[in-house]
């Protein structure tokens, strides 16, 4: 048995995505407090959030072979999922200032709980088109990402 050459039709890459996804999030919260203690009165809340996808972009570069290509500031709302669900808590302090006016601070931990991936990719022959066997494609990379976020609240209640 004679070895074989390598397949030099197949090239490989190294690709670096990176996503850059805004969502407008309706959070529905239930806030318990304490009893006012000196000025200050102490919170925490935790509930459920919506987010709804306003804009979502990418910036990718391939290392190949021959060379570096990227491709920058794509539009990828296809690609996102267009609500994001996610699980709120956090904590803070009201101090007030005079009759009903208060300073809030707060700082609040959205820990997402939906996949913000659409799709799922497929392996590529060397011309760009899915690699199929029998009709079905031969490699599927599933895509998934939860985002998660600390927030810090500062306001004026009156």
């Amino acid at each position: 048995v004679s070895p074989t050459a390598p397949d030099t039709s197949i090239s490989q890459a190294i690709n670096t995505s990176e996503y850059s996804i805004r969502y407008v999030t309706i959070p529905l919260t239930i806030k318990m407090k304490t009893n006012e203690i000196g000025y200050s009165t102490y919170f925490a809340n935790f509930g459920i959030s919506t987010g709804l996808r306003v804009k979502s972009r990418k910036n990718e570069s391939f290392a190949l072979a021959s060379g570096d290509l990227t491709n920058e500031n794509v539009d990828v709302l296809a690609d996102i999922s267009p609500i994001r669900i996610g699980m709120v808590i956090g904590g803070g302090v009201e101090y007030n200032f005079h009759g009903k006016t208060a300073l809030v601070a707060g700082l609040s931990f959205n820990n997402g709980v939906t996949n913000i991936f659409k799709k799922n990719y497929h392996e590529l022959n060397s011309d760009g088109t899915v690699a199929l066997l029998n009709g079905t494609p031969i490699s599927t990379i599933k895509q998934k990402a939860i985002s998660n976020y600390i927030s810090l609240d500062i306001g004026i209640m009156f």
